[in-house]
C-alpha cells in the first residue's frame, strides 16, 4: 500500500487494499481495531490521490470494511468519503453512448421515464426502444462500473454501521443511488435496490416526525 507509484510493486495496490479489507472483516473488530485508524488513513490517501478506478474501488471497499470496525468513530471522515462516492456514482466516465447514424435523438441513462429494456451485459451493452430504427449502444468500461458499484455498496455499509452521523448525507445519497435503478446492467440495479432498502431501514429507525416523513417520501419514490 505504501509503494512508490513508480515502483514495480505499485500495480498490486488494489490487491493489497482488498487484502486489508478481507482481514478487517475476518479477524474480528477487537483484533483489528488497533490497526483501524492507520488503515483508514491509507485508504483515504489513495482516494485523495488516485484516479485509477481499480484502486479507488478497492479503497471504497476498505472504507466499507472499516465501517464495521469503527462504526461512529468513522464520522469525522464522512464528508470527504461520501462526497467522493457521490461523485463516482454521478460520473459517466467509462460510459460512452453510441447511436445509429439514422437516429441521433439518444436515450438519457438516468431518465426516470425510460421504459425497461433488455440489456446485454458485457463491455458493450445494447439498448433498443420499441422502434427498431431508434437504437443506441452503451460502451461500458468494466473498471469504472466496478468502482461505481462498490461506491454504492460502501454507502450501504456506512448507513448500516455508522448510524446517526450518516443521517445528514442520507437524502443526497438516496437521490443519487435512486438514479442507478435505470443503469443498463442488472448487477448495478440490484446493488442500488439493496442500498436503497438499507436507507429506508435507517429512516425507519429515526423516531422523529422528520424521520417518518422522510421514510414516507423515500418509499413513495422507491415503490
Amino acid at each position: 500500500v505504501n509503494a512508490d507509484p513508480t515502483s514495480e510493486n505499485f500495480h498490486v495496490l488494489c490487491d493489497a487494499l482488498d487484502c486489508l479489507a478481507a482481514i478487517a472483516q475476518t479477524i474480528g473488530n477487537d483484533n483489528f481495531r488497533p490497526l483501524a485508524q492507520e488503515t483508514l488513513q491509507l485508504g483515504l490517501r489513495i482516494l485523495d490521490n488516485s484516479t485509477d478506478p481499480d484502486n479507488r474501488r478497492a479503497a471504497y471497499a476498505l472504507v466499507g470494511a472499516l465501517a464495521v470496525v469503527l462504526k461512529e468513530e468513522l464520522s469525522p471522515v464522512l464528508p470527504n468519503v461520501v462526497e467522493q462516492m457521490i461523485g463516482t456514482i454521478q460520473s459517466s466516465e467509462g460510459i460512452e453512448t453510441l447511436y445509429d447514424e439514422e437516429d441521433k435523438d439518444g436515450v438519457d441513462l438516468y431518465d426516470d421515464s425510460e421504459s425497461d429494456n433488455d440489456f446485454e451485459e458485457d463491455i458493450e451493452i445494447a439498448s433498443s426502444t420499441t422502434d427498431d430504427s431508434e437504437q443506441c449502444k452503451y460502451m461500458v468500461e468494466n473498471s469504472y462500473v466496478d468502482e461505481k458499484e462498490q461506491a454504492c455498496r460502501t454507502l450501504k455499509e456506512l448507513c448500516s454501521n455508522v448510524g446517526a452521523p450518516f443521517l445528514p448525507f442520507l437524502d443526497k445519497s438516496f437521490q443519487e443511488v435512486f438514479k442507478l435503478l435505470n443503469f443498463p446492467q442488472d448487477d448495478m440495479r440490484k446493488v442500488a435496490v439493496d442500498t436503497l432498502q438499507e436507507f429506508c431501514i435507517m429512516l425507519n429507525k429515526v423516531n422523529t416526525e422528520e424521520g417518518k416523513q422522510g421514510l414516507q417520501q423515500a418509499l413513495r419514490m422507491f415503490i
